[in-house]
């Protein structure tokens, strides 16, 4: 069986349940300090993949409209 690819939302799961997991065996300050910084790098990692997605989005749109295929005036395939 093909092993599946895991999206955003399965690395943002995956690092805050080790982070959770790994944070059990902590107690007061170094617990929280510890899942500040798991939050942290989840909110950096969404922040990055935003940005990502934005500037591929851009990239795209310029090289369609280099090729001179207008966005607006193509009808979606998609049924309402």
């Amino acid at each position: 069986m093909a092993e599946k690819k895991r999206g955003a939302d399965g690395r943002q799961l995956g690092t805050a349940v080790s982070g959770l997991i790994r944070s059990l065996w902590m107690t007061g300050r170094a617990e929280r300090r510890y899942l500040e910084r798991v939050a942290q790098k989840i909110r950096h990692d969404q922040a990055n993949r935003a940005a990502s997605r934005r500037s591929h989005d851009r990239a795209r749109r310029q090289q369609l409209h280099e090729i001179r295929i207008d966005l607006s005036r193509i009808r979606c395939c998609m049924p309402p």
